[in-house]
């Protein structure tokens, strides 16, 4: 029994020699890792807690799509709105515009229609009357009070071809012609135009020229028809040339241009 404890004492510290080094040897095998290795979790709480994030995620994303469609949708019936609003405000701007714009230049064109054919008129009622004025002054202008003034009073109503003649003719009226006692009158029976632009004129006119002199103290009538050519000078009508055209007198004889004066019935006629 003596010898057989130091054998269980040896067995002893060989034992807790062999202790130590498994100690050792674990510590040098974990001692390379400073971050100490997680627990393994059951597998089943792994499945569990996946199961839970998908859960979560589906949620989100399923409210988020209902927040986007919920703002599309406002979106939508908001600028469906504000569109409308734009469209109809646009319409009836637009339609007043059009309507002004229509308004002006219906009243623009009534205007101008009216104005122009105001000044027609008025053209035309100048035009007759500077025609008309020039023939009666050449017929009553051959009497014998007023032949002496003759070219005086024509020289403001014409030009061109019928101003030359006036101030080529030097010629003084005749002793005879002053003593012959002719008094002439005339009358516009019909005026008419011809033709009227807006600085020339046509006109055809029918004057009457009633006449007495000492030789034939009964009135005598001849009536002519006369186309004159008229101007605008200045703002007034003046006649340019005058031209025969028939002669509706009894004896049928030929008209004379008014810048032979139509002489008076029974006055004396130059060149005869």
């Amino acid at each position: 029994m003596a010898k057989s404890a130091p054998d269980e004492s040896i067995d002893g510290d060989d034992q807790s020699r062999d202790g130590l080094s498994e100690v050792k040897r674990k510590a040098r095998e974990t001692g390379g890792s400073s971050t100490p290795k997680a627990k393994p979790r059951p597998k089943g709480d792994d499945d569990a807690d996946d199961s839970d994030a998908v859960a979560d995620a589906t949620d989100t994303e399923a409210k988020d799509s209902e927040a986007k469609d919920g703002d599309k949708k406002d979106a939508a019936a908001g600028d469906g709105a504000v569109s409308l609003t734009i469209s109809k405000t646009t319409l009836r701007k637009a339609a007043i515009a059009l309507g002004a714009l229509l308004l002006v230049a219906l009243l623009v064109l009534g205007i101008w229609q009216w104005y122009s054919a105001r000044q027609q008129i008025r053209d035309f009622d100048a035009v007759k009357d500077a025609a008309g004025n020039f023939l009666v002054t050449s017929i009553e202008y051959t009497s014998s009070d007023k032949v002496d003034k003759s070219s005086e009073a024509q020289r403001p109503l014409v030009t061109g071809k019928l101003l030359k003649e006036l101030n080529d003719d030097r010629s003084e009226p005749t002793k005879e012609l002053r003593d012959a006692g002719i008094k002439a009158t005339a009358k516009i029976d019909s005026a008419a135009v011809e033709s009227l632009s807006r600085d020339e004129a046509t006109t055809l006119m029918v004057v009457t020229a009633t006449g007495t002199s000492r030789v034939s103290p009964t009135p005598q009538k001849r009536t002519v028809v006369l186309r004159l050519i008229l101007r605008r000078e200045g703002g007034k009508w003046l006649v340019a040339e005058s031209k025969g055209v028939g002669d509706f007198s009894a004896n049928g004889s030929q008209p004379a241009g008014p810048q032979n004066a139509v002489p008076a019935p029974g006055a004396p006629v130059p060149g005869n």
